[in-house]
């Protein structure tokens, strides 16, 4: 079963990366996407340590489906994105490579591939039904981290745009934007998800089902869009 785990890991993390990468303006350096796919997969490190030591300290998950978003906000949203955010900003934002603001979205995603694929594995290797979650993640989870990236990726592009224009507000507004909205679409997923009633499954898969046609299609009028940075 280990090639089939493998291969249903592989092939959604390739597949999104294609898309994502194939709309490039221009080449982007297949050194840089590698490095930000392994800082990827390396984040999911501090990632996990911070959320097992939110969870040491604040104790199980709530029940209440308000304080179990706020539990999942800040214990588990916001630290993956930001663990992210790190990767994409620190080695993309300041290469010469990036020249258009769509190629952020590349850069982010590929970020966020990396860690999805640890995480990934480390679900599945972990799991009693490892097939039926290897599945699920390969149709949920991956798409989804990309979509969460895609937001961070647009409006770090934008934050290039801002500050080469010297709009200081606009700047800083989009840097904290980049970081929030992602934790906060994030957040909403996971809640709807641990939720675990009918009526959150349902809304889990409309919500699912709705950022993956926001986001792509967003990312699409970014790309159409050419923005110098």
């Amino acid at each position: 079963m280990y090639p089939i785990y493998m291969a249903l890991a592989i092939i959604p993390v390739v597949f999104i990366g294609w898309i994502i990468s194939n709309k490039a303006h221009n080449s982007e350096p297949g050194g840089m996407l590698i490095l930000l796919f392994i800082l990827g997969c390396l984040s999911c490190i501090p990632a996990l340590i911070g959320e097992e030591f939110f969870m040491y300290v604040f104790g199980e998950e709530p029940k209440e489906f308000i304080v179990l978003f706020i539990y999942i906000f800040f214990g588990i949203a916001f630290i993956e994105e930001v663990v992210k955010w790190f990767c994409c900003y620190f080695v993309g934002f300041n290469n010469k490579a990036f020249d258009k603001a769509y190629d952020m979205i590349i850069y982010a995603v590929f970020a966020a591939l990396g860690f999805a694929f640890l995480e990934d594995l480390l679900y599945i290797f972990t799991s009693e039904g490892a097939l039926a979650v290897a599945i699920m993640r390969a149709i949920i989870s991956i798409p989804a981290h990309a979509c969460f990236s895609i937001i961070m990726g647009y409006f770090l592009g934008l934050v290039r745009y801002y500050a080469n224009i010297k709009d200081r507000y606009k700047e800083v507004l989009y840097t904290l934007l980049s970081i929030l909205i992602p934790s906060l679409i994030h957040a909403i997923f996971d809640t709807l998800l641990m939720a675990g009633n009918a009526l959150c499954i349902f809304l889990f898969f409309a919500f699912t089902i709705t950022i993956n046609i926001v986001c792509f299609t967003n990312a699409h009028k970014l790309y159409k869009r050419n923005i110098d940075v």
